[in-house]
């Protein structure tokens, strides 16, 4: 059997990140699937559980992870395109939140996750069809990002931060026409006032997502150097900033006094030198990866100060690493951070406006505030951190 599958397992490519299952279980297909997000918990050391226990047998039903709701799309190995069924997301409260793809090889019991879609990317796509069934063909490509982008986003975010997906209630806009229909308003106030009322915040919030649009990472290679060959690793490093002098050193410099350092890829290793010190460092394991933000982890840094930031890229070698020189100004004044942190106090409009400021002019602390584990629970703030986890931002 097993010299069957072997033949069979070589017409198509079966993905370094594949999950691989005993293959004496007797399990259906998403039986499969389940054991092997469990299989990926456990050998990543997270602290999650999946429920509910009657539902993660059933096809028909969402699983919930980190209390977001998750619907399951299954296809085969060779398949293009993935059906989606749209009837929980027709009854108001019952859509999903995300959409994990799962191409499962039966036989040979491996399961790849192709990746994930939120449901305003589902909505996304669903606006330029023209959706008469309860469910909808997608090519598998609009899936990214693999399993590590959805336990990304169920630990960076709050479940607010993502809606579930809604094919029942109107849009705002229907919503707008159909009122103006019905009443003719007597001034641009009147209209003002009831858009605010109609529309919420949307109207007033600050655009910092648009702020955060403008953005770009910084993709930085590196040869990563093994035993039989050398092949091109990158780190996609949103902050701090890098500048490539004409001697071919990176340095950063640095204007608050706790920046946040992300790399919109996993890390195998970060460390922070000074004096040629190593003052603190941290290492994947074999099984989990380094991701999302790192708030600074010493103390705050003084005017003069200068630390060396190493990063090596997922799956790079040692001796393969990035280092790059945090310089600060020693005239000048460092913005700090715990300082404004405390001006802010709780108001989310103001920490709004002052990362969209603090953007505008110095990003690293801009999101110094975005990531700061005293920022108030925003559904705003949330948003712009699911903009910013997406990787493919330096493909």
């Amino acid at each position: 059997m097993s010299d069957f599958i072997d033949d069979e397992l070589e017409a198509f490519h079966i993905p370094e990140e594949a999950i691989i299952l005993d293959e004496k279980l007797n399990l259906s297909v998403r039986e499969m699937v389940i054991l092997a997000i469990e299989k990926y918990i456990k050998e990543t050391n997270l602290n999650l559980k999946l429920g509910p226990a009657l539902a993660l047998t059933d096809p028909s039903r969402s699983i919930i992870l980190n209390k977001f709701d998750i619907q399951i799309i299954t296809s085969e190995f060779v398949a293009d395109e993935v059906k989606v069924s749209l009837k929980n997301s027709k009854i108001e409260g019952k859509g999903p939140q995300l959409l994990l793809s799962a191409q499962v090889e039966e036989d040979a019991k491996i399961v790849y996750f192709k990746g994930v879609l939120t449901s305003e990317e589902l909505k996304e796509i669903i606006n330029k069809k023209d959706i008469k069934k309860d469910e909808l063909n997608i090519s598998l490509n609009s899936f990214y990002g693999g399993i590590d982008r959805l336990f990304r986003l169920v630990r960076l975010l709050n479940t607010d931060a993502i809606p579930r997906l809604n094919l029942v209630s109107k849009s705002n806009s229907e919503i707008w026409d159909n009122f103006k229909r019905q009443i003719k308003f007597a001034s641009g106030i009147a209209i003002a006032a009831i858009s605010t009322v109609l529309l919420g915040p949307e109207l007033l919030r600050p655009k910092l997502i648009g702020s955060i649009a403008t953005l770009t990472p910084q993709l930085i290679e590196v040869n990563s150097f093994t035993r039989s060959s050398s092949e091109k690793k990158s780190i996609c490093l949103l902050t701090p900033t890098v500048v490539r002098g004409e001697d071919n050193i990176l340095s950063a410099e640095i204007k608050v006094d706790k920046p946040t350092i992300y790399s919109l890829k996993p890390l195998n290793e970060v460390k922070l030198i000074k004096d040629d010190k190593i003052l603190w460092r941290k290492i994947a394991s074999s099984s989990k990866k380094i991701e999302g933000p790192i708030n600074w982890p010493l103390d705050a840094i003084k005017r003069g100060d200068q630390f060396k930031l190493s990063l090596r890229a997922d799956g790079a070698s040692l001796g393969s690493e990035v280092n790059i020189n945090l310089i600060t100004d020693s005239k000048e004044k460092l913005n700090e951070l715990d300082e404004i942190v405390s001006k802010l106090g709780d108001s989310k409009n103001s920490w709004i406006k002052s990362i969209n400021k603090n953007i505008k002019i110095d990003k690293d602390t801009g999101l110094a505030l975005l990531f700061s584990d005293k920022a108030p629970v925003s559904r705003e703030l949330q948003r712009v951190k699911l903009d910013i986890s997406k990787e493919d931002k330096c493909d």
